[in-house]
């Protein structure tokens, strides 16, 4: 809000409303990179640093590839991505 309402004040304009829609479909507040705790610690509390994930690299070009040619993308996707929560949006 406070940068719409910033860039309608630069704009000259008092023509501009702001119209409060709500989030669309999969559209979310924040993101979070780190589902756990990351290893380490810097000296700023909102920043940290995650270890390197290892994953080969023929493994990930030959789901890569079952990816692109199967018709259930999702499953895939989460073995790629065990993370990944995907949730349709009917």
């Amino acid at each position: 809000v406070d940068l719409a309402k910033k860039m309608i004040e630069l704009s000259g304009r008092d023509d501009i409303g702001i119209d409060y829609c709500g989030l669309r479909p999969g559209e979310k507040l924040y993101e979070e990179l780190l589902i756990n705790d990351s290893d380490k610690k810097t000296q700023y509390e909102s920043i940290t640093v995650a270890s390197p994930t290892h994953f080969d690299i023929d493994e990930l070009n030959e789901k890569i590839e079952k990816l692109l040619v199967k018709k259930d993308k999702i499953k895939v996707l989460k073995e790629i991505v065990p993370e990944f929560d995907h949730k349709l949006n009917n």
